[in-house]
């Protein structure tokens, strides 16, 4: 098993666990290193974690990024978060078209 892919998993795993405990800010930085490593679970929550702010200020701009970027890499859970932002208009303009395209 590749090593950068099994550290990431750890890193994940480790922030899905501060997460579920409330830690959002252990969470984050746990889903940061994974997602710097390609993990694209990782990315993804990374974008919950700022579409609901769970460490400060929402942000639908870096969530639309994290979500877009996970959604490229080929997550469906991503692509479904990516049609809702463009659907409802989170991150900026509404564009139903958009929104179809990832749904």
């Amino acid at each position: 098993m590749d090593e950068n892919f099994q550290k990431s998993n750890e890193l994940l795993n480790a922030g899905a666990e501060a997460y579920r405990k409330g830690d959002y800010v252990t969470a984050q930085e746990y889903y940061t290193q994974a997602a710097k490593l390609g993990n694209v679970q990782a990315m993804c929550n990374l974008g919950y974690i700022y579409e609901y702010g769970r460490t400060g200020k929402r942000d639908y701009k870096k969530a639309f990024y994290c979500f877009k970027k996970a959604a490229d890499s080929g997550s469906a859970e991503a692509c479904y978060k990516v049609g809702d932002i463009y659907f409802y208009g989170d991150a900026g303009e509404k564009d139903y078209g958009l929104a179809f395209e990832y749904y």
